[in-house]
């Protein structure tokens, strides 16, 4: 149901494969009739091999003409996040879907989260836990930020109970230092 869901079978299934053939298949998804797979494919530009990131982003930039709206978005809000070479692409991809009409779709209505930080580490990585509630739980969303790299990882940890909350606070706070 979700193009987060898919992205994350896709790299559990494509882990060991040749980055060219991940790209070159992801360069097909682009042009899929399924909005969720050309979604899916577009998310691929947070693939955790670089060569595989840049792959996707110089597609989206070569056409970006079926992107959708939320895709728009996201290229939008994480073009920072990129090394120049893979920025470069994200403004060409962006600039080129505006002139095909996409529009970007909203933010969607904000959470009620939390946001805790960790402090930048020898590597000048920074990792960041988003708590958000989930039914009668809690979900933490966990992306690490690395100078050059952008995300480097990211993941997400279900908390269903208010005491695998506390002492996912509890150990982020002492092992990790983390700061809300």
């Amino acid at each position: 149901d979700s193009p987060f869901e898919t992205l994350e079978n896709l790299l559990q299934l494509l882990a060991l494969g040749d980055p060219e053939m991940q790209t070159a298949m992801f360069g097909e998804m682009l042009h899929a009739d399924s909005k969720l797979v050309r979604d899916a494919a577009a998310l691929m530009i947070l693939h955790p091999v670089s060569e595989v990131r840049l792959g996707v982003s110089q597609l989206l930039s070569e056409d970006s003409s079926k992107i959708t709206p939320e895709t728009m978005r996201r290229l939008i809000i994480t073009r920072n996040w990129f090394p120049a070479n893979i920025r470069k692409n994200i403004d060409l991809a962006v600039t080129n879907a505006r002139r095909a009409r996409i529009e970007c779709a909203p933010l969607p209505k904000s959470l009620a989260a939390v946001v805790y930080a960790s402090p930048v580490d020898g590597a000048f990585a920074q990792s960041f836990q988003v708590i958000v509630p989930d039914g009668k739980g809690h979900i933490s969303c966990s992306v690490l930020l690395k100078k050059g790299e952008g995300v480097a990882d990211a993941f997400v940890i279900p908390l269903p109970t208010k005491k695998e909350l506390n002492n996912f606070l509890d150990m982020m706070k002492q092992e990790g230092a983390f700061l809300e």
